[in-house]
């Protein structure tokens, strides 16, 4: 453990490594020994109304003796830890639910983490809580491993201090998610920069005190895993407080969930904005009837919260930069890059956690990523704010665009700044522009620096050293456009290329991909420009749609030869489905309105 500061004994105390612990090489730990009498219980009749078992694998479960007396009508909170279901204690606390009020009496909390170690289980990390909810809903309910937990009438697995699956088995099984908005799974603990053990009680502990204040009702359990949160997230910044060996848990800033001063040291401020129960949302998670794929709908919370009102929430984003609903929407931030959209999360999730394990691993090969995308989508923007997140410096970036070179000018040049810069220390991340220029003839001259970290120039090969290489897409739009080639393009290489890459990301953009499929520019502005009417090209379409009016379609016309209505109709048309893209567009004109006029008068003209 190390204190924060070493300068002051009078600091809180954290975790700097954790090495596990353990019981006895042989039989229980002495205090388990039930002729010790350390542990004893009030008699039966006296029973308590509520019961919290934190059960940590150590030998109590094997211990009947020492189980708490539990009456019928008994409220119990079981904290379970793997290996999972096993054992008397479990067969007693599940034998007594599956007699009383068909098991609504039980509350069982469980760690996603103790899932995951068990090979059979197959649950996602950090990549969208869409997702990994999914995943877990299908998990407990098809998965035969899982078969004990799925059993349980309330279930609850918590995701590091920010997240909380809520799960009701019975004849209408429902699911819940609360979640924190603005973070992935793990994202308040790398926000912080601290670790703790014993944050799982604290979140166990104000649980059961929700649910007791509530006289043992479970109807908002939900509402009860947001306190648990809460407290969770205070234990973390708290830490122990006291001088080593004599060091607590300062239960008085754990607990008071309405004090804020804990998230402030002197006069530096931990977090930006408070942590309450306010900071988590909750949402109803559908289910899947399919254990190979539990999301065959792709659901996304984003179309869940603005189904029916899509249209008013773009209008508050644009006029306001704010809408209510969008506080309870996942969105990611990383840097300057901001997004809501769940494919593009993911995408950006997934690289991120790519390149972080390749900075803090030992690999020495090269990193190869591609990106595709439109033109101006913010293709090498959004991967730029991963890199300097993760603590790549500006100068370790660098850039060069294939599309305006020779067939070999310029890119032993390129190689060579790479080596240079990993020779001075650092790691470079370095994007190559248009890759897939020039028929893909130069996909055969990245082989060797992908796979083997080397080069030629002038008949000497150099080693290229840790890196990161990122190929930008100039000529298609997807990676899947891109793969689809294969075929075809063998003697260019492209499936060496592709066997190389180690991810890819997907980036939508602000313009449609139908509009951009036709040609049309990248300029909003033109796309959804006034007519001589003064109203905008979306007043014209709802007026058009609101008269029964029908937007005329010719093939093969150019989107400029159409009218602002026609233009929009088809520019939205199909893609007012896709909330990602409406709201995308919302947040681009806001951008377009605060950067451009810096008059109010003009300001509130242009937001018109």
């Amino acid at each position: 453990m190390r204190p924060l500061s070493r300068a002051s004994v009078k600091e809180p105390w954290y975790l700097d490594e954790y090495t596990g612990y353990a019981g006895p090489d042989r039989g229980i730990p002495s205090c388990l020994d039930p002729s010790s009498q350390l542990v004893t219980w009030p008699k039966p009749e006296l029973a308590p109304r509520l019961v919290v078992i934190d059960d940590t694998g150590n030998g109590f479960r094997r211990v009947p003796a020492l189980f708490p007396p539990c009456r019928a009508e008994s409220l119990v909170i079981y904290k379970v830890h793997r290996p999972l279901t096993r054992g008397d204690l479990w067969k007693r606390v599940e034998g007594a639910s599956s007699g009383s009020s068909s098991g609504e009496n039980l509350v069982v909390v469980v760690s996603v983490n103790d899932l995951r170690t068990l090979p059979e289980v197959n649950i996602s990390s950090g990549l969208s809580w869409e997702r990994t909810a999914r995943e877990l809903l299908s998990q407990i309910r098809l998965n035969p491993y899982l078969e004990h937990l799925g059993r349980c009438r309330n279930l609850l697995v918590v995701l590091d201090t920010d997240e909380v699956f809520i799960y009701h088995s019975g004849p209408r099984p429902l699911a819940r998610l609360v979640f924190d908005p603005k973070r992935w799974e793990g994202g308040f603990r790398t926000e912080t920069k601290r670790s703790v053990v014993g944050w799982t009680n604290a979140f166990t502990a104000a649980l059961a005190a929700q649910i007791y204040r509530n006289e043992g009702r479970l109807e908002n359990l939900h509402e009860a895993a947001k306190a648990g949160l809460v407290a969770a997230r205070r234990m973390l910044v708290a830490g122990y407080r006291g001088t080593s060996p004599s060091i607590r848990i300062p239960l008085e800033n754990v607990f008071n969930l309405s004090d804020q001063s804990i998230f402030k040291l002197g006069d530096t401020s931990i977090l930006k904005g408070k942590v309450t129960c306010d900071s988590f949302a909750s949402v109803v998670v559908p289910a899947s009837t399919s254990l190979p794929d539990p999301d065959p709908d792709y659901w996304r919370i984003l179309e869940t919260r603005t189904r029916n009102i899509r249209m008013r929430v773009a209008e508050s984003l644009v006029r306001k930069g704010r809408h209510p609903v969008m506080e309870e929407v996942p969105e990611l931030k990383i840097g300057g890059l901001s997004t809501s959209d769940r494919s593009e999360i993911e995408s950006f999730s997934a690289v991120r956690k790519l390149l972080w394990e390749y900075l803090n691993g030992e690999d020495q090969q090269p990193l190869s990523i591609a990106v595709f995308g439109a033109p101006g989508a913010g293709k090498s923007f959004g991967v730029k704010q991963i890199a300097q997140s993760i603590g790549i410096s500006k100068e370790a970036i660098g850039a060069l665009n294939l599309s305006q070179l020779g067939p070999t000018e310029g890119l032993n040049s390129a190689f060579h700044r790479i080596r240079d810069i990993g020779l001075a220390g650092e790691v470079p991340l370095f994007f190559f522009d248009e890759f897939d220029s020039r028929n893909l003839d130069w996909l055969k001259l990245f082989l060797a620096p992908m796979q083997d970290g080397e080069f030629e120039d002038r008949g000497v090969n150099y080693h290229l050293g840790r890196c990161i290489l990122v190929f930008a897409g100039g000529t298609s739009t997807t990676f899947e456009a891109f793969a689809e080639r294969q075929e075809e393009c063998k003697a260019q290489k492209l499936p060496d290329f592709i066997s190389r890459l180690r991810g890819f990301i997907n980036i939508m953009g602000p313009n449609p991909r139908r509009l951009a499929d036709e040609g049309a520019a990248a300029d909003p502005c033109k796309r959804e420009s006034v007519n001589e009417q003064g109203k905008t090209a979306q007043d014209s379409a709802a007026e058009n749609e609101e008269s029964g009016a029908q937007t005329r379609s010719t093939a093969g016309t150019s989107a400029f030869q159409k009218t602002p209505a026609e233009m929009v109709a088809d520019a939205l048309g199909a893609e007012l489905n896709d909330p990602g893209y409406v709201i995308r567009r919302a947040k681009l004109w806001r951008t377009l309105i605060m950067k451009a006029p810096q008059t109010p008068e003009l300001r509130h003209n242009a937001t018109r």
